[in-house]
């Protein structure tokens, strides 16, 4: 089931100019439509399926092989999988899939408490540096996380999120969003796993009582 949460504002980089977003949970098949359609051709015209890993970081495109249909059939069961879209001037510019709890916390300020899990998040081919030589929409990937930290204070788990990030994401959530970053994971292919504490995810919804505003 697709459900609206609300409008948010996008950054339109072409036209220096905000634009409304409206942000999804659940998705239904005109996402994935636009997945196939849009993204999912674009990819392949940048980035053949024969692309060397390296050739893909090259071209921020190291997520062009997962298949959100099948991830969404896969990942069908609403207490454990949770999927959510944000959708501007008519396409899909993001989309991410989270498991709620059933995840353990590696952080000492809390460390073995449940969090909730990004599996899987993607923005669209167009909003990445990179990719394309003028990206469009900023801070879809920013709506998404916080989309995430929110959804653990509703499941009460206080904020904490966790994810393991392909190599050309790193510096994003290390540096962007102030995730901790706890090395490489060797049961999880050596990419890097990050957590967002609680005070850290408390911080960076609530930006006025960080800066004591």
């Amino acid at each position: 089931m697709k459900t609206p949460l609300g409008t948010f504002d996008l950054f339109n980089k072409l036209t220096q100019r905000f634009e409304r977003a409206s942000l999804f949970e659940g998705i239904d098949e005109s996402n994935l439509h636009s997945f196939e359609q849009d993204w999912k051709i674009a990819f392949e015209a940048r980035v053949p399926a024969d692309a060397t890993t390296v050739e893909r970081l090259a071209a921020n495109a190291q997520d062009a092989h997962w298949d959100w249909r099948r991830l969404a059939e896969i990942r069908d069961n609403p207490l454990l999988y949770q999927m959510y879209a944000v959708e501007c001037a008519g396409r899909m510019q993001g989309i991410m899939l989270v498991k709620k709890g059933g995840r353990f916390s590696r952080h000492p300020d809390h460390s073995k408490a449940d969090l909730v899990y990004i599996d899987r998040l993607s923005t669209a081919p167009w909003n990445r540096r990179g990719f394309v030589a003028e990206p469009i929409y900023q801070g879809v990937g920013v709506l998404l996380l916080a989309t995430a930290m929110n959804l653990s204070f509703e499941e009460g788990l206080d904020g904490r999120i966790g994810l393991h990030s392909l190599s050309g994401a790193e510096a994003f959530y290390r540096d962007v969003i102030g995730m901790t970053d706890f090395g490489p994971d060797a049961d999880k292919y050596g990419m890097r796993y990050f957590e967002m504490s609680s005070a850290q995810a408390q911080a960076f919804l609530n930006p006025q009582e960080r800066d004591g505003a």
